[in-house]
């Protein structure tokens, strides 16, 4: 009868965790939440009543990372962190014969941390976290050649090329640390390629393969290599177009097209080409303003609208200046509206509002004491916790 019971209970909560992992995949944290509570609650319920099994450990660890995602999004920052802390605390050390699904499992879970310390600005615990998976998934062949035969294989390789993408980030100043980033970035396109071999159709990796492209393209401006991180662009655009055409059900395929289009109007603008970076700016905006208007979507945008009106207000062009402003001003109130959290960027959209009444009338050479006056006073003190969005208290 309790075996039973506790067997029932255990597929019960697996089943929750991958009904909440196939959500959050599909960007839905909110709808993920719950299912994520009453797996938590299974699974120490299993290990209060004396569960020690792998499966319930790494289970109750999964579902405590993904809460921890949840936070983040819901920017309940210290409180996200610490909880990731927590499921990566029951990640058993010894990994060297663990089963493929057991180094998903840790993968999973690193890589939650991984985000929340980036966020809360750990950023050095979160890149020693995504290396941490990084290396238990190189011990179990993630980095070596995909078998055709062998799905485990590729489902490690993918999540090799995905954990070196959001481990790679680091400071792009040329340093050692950076150099070493560069070097991973090379490994996990060579698997990349790899995995497009066995599967040309593989939406997930020729998804990561771009972003990767990006990262370096970001390297090489940084170089002032603006040619190559032209080119580099350039393959990342082609590729999110294809992507947008071939899997358009994934609404992060067109805005990463959105953002990449938007990269390249920022290397025109470096290099002097305006007119080009007149084209490209609207591009991206019209790009990002079919799909859904979830968070992401509406920050892409807003970061959009503001690269456009900084080039309009360089080359005064005031009048489309305006409509631009009018409509980034829409854009905060709609990600204000759509997420009670997000009312931190109250104060912050009046101070930006004012700021670019500054710029518009220094672009028209009108007198600047009157908006300046404003734009200090709109700079009213506020802690960092205000001002970042930050929320201590950990309700999931």
């Amino acid at each position: 009868g309790s075996l039973q019971g506790a067997s029932t209970e255990a597929q019960r909560a697996q089943a929750e965790l991958r009904t909440a992992m196939s959500l959050i995949t599909q960007v839905e944290l909110d709808k993920a939440a719950p299912l994520l509570a009453q797996a938590r609650t299974r699974f120490e319920a299993l290990r209060a009543a004396g569960d020690r099994s792998t499966a319930t450990q790494l289970g109750l660890a999964q579902a405590m990372g993904f809460q921890a995602r949840v936070l983040v999004n819901r920017f309940k920052l210290k409180p996200a962190l610490e909880l990731a802390r927590e499921a990566v605390a029951l990640l058993p050390t010894d990994t060297a014969s663990i089963s493929p699904a057991e180094r998903l499992a840790h993968y999973r879970v690193l890589m939650q941390l991984n985000w929340a310390a980036d966020q809360e600005r750990a950023s050095d615990e979160g890149r020693k976290a995504g290396m941490r998976a990084v290396a238990v998934l190189r011990e179990g062949g993630g980095g070596q050649a995909p078998k055709a035969d062998d799905p485990w294989s590729t489902r490690l390789g993918m999540a090799f090329v995905d954990a070196v993408f959001w481990s790679g980030y680091t400071e792009v100043d040329g340093s050692p640390q950076a150099q070493a980033a560069e070097s991973l970035v090379q490994e996990a396109l060579a698997q990349a390629e790899r995995l497009l071999v066995l599967d040309p159709s593989n939406w997930p990796v020729r998804g990561i393969r771009a972003q990767l492209w990006r990262y370096q393209a970001d390297q090489r401006r940084a170089a002032k290599d603006f040619a190559e991180a032209r080119r580099l662009t350039q393959l990342a655009i082609q590729e999110r177009e294809t992507l947008v055409r071939q899997d358009p059900r994934q609404s992060r395929h067109g805005v990463n097209l959105s953002i990449a289009y938007s990269a390249l109007a920022d290397f025109n603008r470096d290099e002097g080409r305006l007119a080009d970076a007149q084209v490209l700016y609207p591009k991206a905006i019209a790009q990002v303003q079919r799909l859904p208007a979830t968070g992401f979507n509406l920050r892409a945008l807003n970061n959009h609208l503001r690269s456009y009106l900084g080039l309009l207000v360089d080359l005064g062009d005031l009048q489309e200046a305006q409509r631009v402003m009018e409509v980034k001003r829409q854009v905060h109130q709609q990600r204000i509206q759509n997420d009670s959290a997000r009312s931190f960027l109250v104060p912050w959209a009046a101070c930006i509002d004012a700021y670019w009444d500054l710029a518009m009338a220094r672009a028209q050479g009108a007198p600047l004491q009157a908006p300046l006056a404003t734009l200090q006073a709109k700079l009213v003190p506020m802690d960092v916790d205000q001002l970042t969005g930050r929320d201590r208290s950990g309700a999931v």
